[in-house]
C-alpha cells in the first residue's frame, strides 16, 4: 500500500526520499541517487515541509 495516494513511486523510494530529506540531502543529489525525476523529489520534499510546518 502506497503512503501517498495515486503515487507511482514505490514505498521503498518514498521512504528513501524521506531519509534523504531528514539527512539534509538536496533534491538534485537525491534524484541522482534514487533515479527518479527531480520534480517528484521536489514534490515529496514540499509535502514533508508542509506537514512539518503544520505540526509546529
Amino acid at each position: 500500500m502506497s503512503h501517498i495516494k495515486f503515487s507511482k513511486i514505490s514505498d521503498y523510494k518514498i521512504i528513501k526520499v524521506l531519509q534523504h530529506f531528514c539527512a539534509d540531502v538536496d533534491a538534485t543529489t537525491t534524484t541522482y541517487l534514487l533515479g527518479i525525476t527531480r520534480n517528484k523529489v521536489n514534490r515529496l520534499y514540499r509535502l514533508v515541509q508542509e506537514v512539518s510546518a503544520a505540526r509546529g
